[in-house]
């Protein structure tokens, strides 16, 4: 014959003590955090730095390359395009004009560079010496077909200025 239960006399009955909390996945998690973090703020700290004189570079600066005179004779903007156009009267260093040309741009766009001679120009064709693109940003990417800040420059051979 079974007995049913019987409570515990008074005075000795204590609560059963709470199960023991494993609080290693928690340390191990903060810990990792913080590695992170560390980690992060370092190379914040190092990428934004603008003295560029780390141990081992040449700190010597390189002269600035001597960028021919051009006109800038039009600024366009069609959506998230935008059209520059720039006259010159030789084809020196045209790739310097390109990237001096591009050099303060700022706006999230696709930019289109024409350089043009000042002569051998008719009413409807210019005189185009070459051609450049520019992206800034997802827009750029998607305007132009570039990543980001990458660029890309092309010389239209035979061509002379001024025009012969």
């Amino acid at each position: 014959m079974t007995h049913p239960q019987q409570p515990t006399p008074p005075g000795q009955w204590k609560p059963a003590p709470p199960p023991r909390k494993n609080r290693w996945p928690l340390i191990i998690g903060l810990g990792i955090f913080l590695a992170f973090a560390a980690f992060g703020g370092i190379l914040e700290l190092t990428g934004n730095s603008d003295d560029d004189t780390s141990a081992g570079q040449d700190t010597t600066e390189t002269p600035p390359k001597d960028v021919p005179d051009y006109t800038v004779v039009s600024k366009e903007t069609e959506g998230n395009q935008r059209t520059i156009i720039i006259e010159v009267n030789h084809t020196k260093n045209l790739d310097l004009i390109f990237e001096d040309a591009i050099a303060d741009l700022t706006d999230n766009a696709g930019y289109i560079v024409q350089l043009n001679c000042t002569t051998g120009a008719t009413e409807h064709v210019d005189n185009r010496l070459a051609n450049g693109w520019y992206a800034i940003g997802n827009i750029g990417r998607a305007t132009t077909g570039l990543d980001d800040g990458e660029t890309k420059f092309e010389i239209n051979d035979g061509r002379s200025c001024p025009a012969t």
